[in-house]
């Protein structure tokens, strides 16, 4: 999935009291499934009007200046997606993946309907759809649709992406398989920026299509489509008996997935204005560069957990298997496939401790192909504070140790304007945070050390840092109610000692203060809230469209500006509607709101949204 904000809440859906109609899922495995992981539906209001999938949450990223564009975090997290790798995940918060997936379990038919209406034409669908077909089989449908022109000229972004879900378990629970079909399309016109940040921030042009920017033609496309079949069989039969059984034989789960990925970037202009700034530029004719990925994995696996009655689960659980991956790949200029094949061994354990404890760890080794000798392993331990009978509080502790190769194209690229063979050595990470929560607030330290960290540089050429770095992340987080008011925050603190490799902004922080109280008596509930965004300034990283990349920049600054919205939301029972102006201080003359070097970020304008969902 990309990037992962490891700073944010650990949301556990277990604890939160929810309405009657709340409608549970769960995503990606039948994993999930079988260790009742499930989480709900968010009804609340708290985060509703947060539309952009960049924002949902209170997650900070610097972004381009459209929806559906590429962006990365402000708070640093570097990408520890294991296995191969072909370009970076900038795309991802706009693309399903299988662990997005939702598997539902119902009690009723559940549709849901949401539309957003934003400024410069911008338009945001989703339709989720899920049923039962008879009493076993239970199939969904989930179809997200974003279309915005944009603010700037070739600032047009084209999102569609779609899955359908199929579920079904015996009566007895003894077998089970769900599958998947994802398809997803994003086509994003590239526009290099704005040539010349003065005419944007004096304001020289009222209209910003008439604003001269880097590119005119160019454009990205990503095409990926891929199923999904897995199924457990549970080696012994129910139990019958009263009482339950101490151990359980356990289930064992084949899965077979096939995934197509297809990335193409064109440009049919000979331009070289936008690139002559960059040495490892070679080419300046025309470009059509497509890549191609393929990917064929089949997994077997067993597990200690069956129909999740016998004793000996409610306290351990022990999952191993191995992936057998097939890949195949094509590159510009080069029409052969070439192949490899990985076997990736994987395991995890899951303990209860004293009953107020709760420790797991997993890992995973790859062998053969590019990322042959690549392991990552995790742990983490929930310890609860206090007695039985007075909570106070959850520490989270979590430590994460990986060696991998960088993603494939900082080692080996060649398209019509880049071309570099490099000799890399595996990146090498060691995280460790802790978290202590305590009546819906979270505070936690996180300190990642980096080996061989490798990256883009200011010449758009991928370097590796050989020595070893790290970096100190200070964070905050929560909701705070008082009575009707409250005040719903996070904030980060962040400190590198790798100041010439990794730029981040020292403070970052978002606060939304609203009222909230009920209205048509107490037929519907209204909050009404300003939100506010800030992050010191910093030189935020630059954009490279072709590579689909961001880069180490020294010469622009971002940030240092205080983003300010104001929204009110309405919810009557099923029902949900938000009104937002977004960028408020946008309109007092200030043009200086980048969120990354000549991208100016979302301008001032009025939002609407709804959402409406149907049990029946």
């Amino acid at each position: 999935m990309g990037q992962t904000d490891s700073t944010a809440f650990p949301k556990d859906s277990t604890a939160v009291k929810v309405d009657s109609s709340a409608v549970y899922f769960y995503t990606g495995t039948l994993n999930n499934y079988k260790k009742d992981r499930f989480e709900y539906i968010d009804t609340t209001l708290t985060y509703f009007h947060q539309y952009n999938p960049l924002q949902y949450g209170n997650q900070m990223y610097a972004t381009l200046s459209n929806i559906a564009t590429p962006g990365y975090n402000l708070i640093f997290s570097p990408d520890t997606n294991s296995g191969y790798t072909l370009l970076p995940p900038t795309f991802s918060h706009f693309l399903y993946t299988n662990n997005k997936v939702r598997y539902f379990k119902l009690t009723t038919p559940y549709t849901q309907l949401y539309y957003v209406m934003a400024p410069s034409k911008e338009q945001n669908l989703n339709v989720t759809f899920s049923r039962h077909l008879g009493k076993q089989i239970t199939i969904g449908l989930d179809v997200n649709y974003i279309s915005s022109p944009g603010t700037y000229y070739h600032n047009f972004s084209d999102d569609r992406r779609a899955y359908f879900t199929a579920q079904y378990f015996t009566k007895n629970g003894r077998y089970g398989v769900i599958a998947n079909y994802i398809y997803n399309f994003d086509r994003v016109q590239e526009n290099g920026g704005i040539i010349y940040d003065s005419v944007f921030e004096q304001h020289l042009d009222s209209d910003p299509k008439i604003i001269t920017t880097g590119l005119q033609t160019a454009e990205n496309k990503i095409k990926t489509n891929g199923i999904f079949v897995q199924q457990y069989f549970n080696l012994l039969k129910p139990n019958h008996k009263k009482g339950e059984r101490k151990v359980d034989a356990g289930n064992i789960t084949y899965t077979f997935q096939y995934t197509k990925n297809r990335w193409i970037y064109s440009d049919l202009l000979a331009d070289t204005t936008f690139y002559i700034n960059f040495p490892s530029v070679y080419n300046s004719q025309n470009t059509m560069d497509s890549l191609e990925l393929i990917r064929v994995r089949n997994s077997f696996q067993w597990s200690n957990l069956g129909y999740n009655k016998d004793k000996l689960s409610q306290v351990f659980q022990l999952t191993g298997g191995i992936h057998i991956d097939h890949i195949e790949r094509t590159l510009p200029y080069d029409s052969v496939q070439s192949v490899q094949n990985q076997v990736i061994p994987y395991g995890s354990i899951s303990l209860e401790l004293f009953q107020r404890s709760h420790l797991t760890a997993s890992g995973q080794f790859h062998i053969g192909g590019y990322n042959n000798g690549d392991f990552i392993l995790r742990g983490e331990l929930s310890q609860y504070l206090g007695s039985k009978g007075k909570n106070v509080g959850q520490l989270r502790l979590k430590l994460l140790l990986q060696n991998k190769m960088p993603a494939w194209y900082l080692t080996h690229y060649q398209s019509n304007r880049f071309n570099w063979n490099l000799d890399l050595n595996k990146e090498k990470f060691l995280i460790l945070s802790g978290t202590y929560e305590y009546k819906g607030i979270a505070i936690g330290a996180r300190l990642q050390t980096l080996n061989n960290y490798t990256y883009l540089n200011d010449s758009v050429v991928p370097q590796q840092n050989r020595t070893t770095g790290s970096i100190l992340q200070l964070f905050s987080e929560g909701t705070v109610q008082f009575h009707k008011f409250g005040f719903n925050y996070r904030a980060v603190y962040q400190k590198t000692t790798m100041v010439n490799t990794i730029h981040l902004p020292p403070f970052s922080g978002m606060l939304d203060v609203y009222f909230k109280g009920w209205v048509f008596k107490h037929a519907g509930k209204m909050q009404i809230g300003t939100q506010l965004f800030y992050y010191s300034p910093f030189y935020a990283d630059a954009y490279m469209p072709e590579l689909r990349s961001f880069y180490l920049q020294n010469k622009t600054l971002a940030g240092d500006f205080l983003f300010l919205d104001v929204y009110a939301t309405l919810k009557v029972r099923t029902f949900r509607i938000f009104f937002k102006g977004r960028n408020i201080l946008g309109l007092a003359g200030n043009y200086h709101y980048y969120n990354s070097p000549h991208y100016p970020s979302s301008a001032p304008g009025f939002v609407m949204g709804v959402c409406w969902r149907f049990h029946n």
